[in-house]
C-alpha cells in the first residue's frame, strides 16, 4: 500500500509472533479471516495496530515507492 513502509526495527519480532498466530495479527483477540496480516484494520483504516507498517511522513504517491501490500 503506497504511503506505508516496513517497520524494520519491529518486523523480524513480529513476523515470528505472526508465524506462532498461524498469519493472523498478534494483537488481534479473535483469530478469523479479518484478522490475517495485513488485517482488515490497516486495510480499511490505514492504521496498522502492532506497528508492523508505519506511515511514510511527507508522502508523494508519485516519488514513493513502497512495497504494496497484498493478501
Amino acid at each position: 500500500m503506497k504511503g506505508f513502509k516496513l517497520n524494520k526495527e519491529k518486523a523480524l519480532k513480529l513476523i515470528e509472533l505472526i508465524k506462532k498466530c498461524n498469519g493472523h495479527c498478534p494483537c488481534a483477540i479473535k483469530k478469523d479471516e479479518t484478522t490475517l496480516c495485513p488485517c482488515d484494520n490497516f486495510i480499511n483504516n490505514k492504521e496498522c495496530i502492532c506497528g508492523m507498517y508505519i506511515k511514510v511522513e511527507g508522502n508523494d504517491e508519485k516519488k514513493t515507492s513502497e512495497t504494496n501490500i497484498d493478501r
